[in-house]
């Protein structure tokens, strides 16, 4: 009987090795053209300011601590580190 919980439990386990699909992909910073600051309202009415990165043409949704560490790695000319969470194969934001 302990044989066979001990098999189910490691059955059950060995699920996990087995990942379906990257969920975070590394960002070409040569492809990130631009960085958005736009000011909105949100439903409660208050001002809100949303962050985004232009990236390989589409427009990918960020927060300000990614922006303003992306402006401080442009300003010095070194390379940042930035990831993409994927979401059933669509970017869904860029942090770092």
């Amino acid at each position: 009987m302990k044989k066979v919980i001990i098999s189910f439990v490691l059955f059950i386990l060995s699920f996990n090795v087995f990942a379906a699909d990257a969920d975070t992909i590394k960002v070409d910073n040569m492809k990130l053209t631009k960085t958005i600051t736009d000011n909105t309202v949100n439903s409660k009415g208050k001002p809100v300011v949303k962050y985004y990165f232009i990236y390989n043409g589409e427009i990918i949704p960020t927060n300000k601590t990614t922006i303003d560490r992306f402006n401080l790695c442009a300003k010095h000319k070194v390379k940042c580190n930035l990831r993409a969470i994927k979401k059933n194969g669509v970017i869904k934001r860029i942090i770092l």
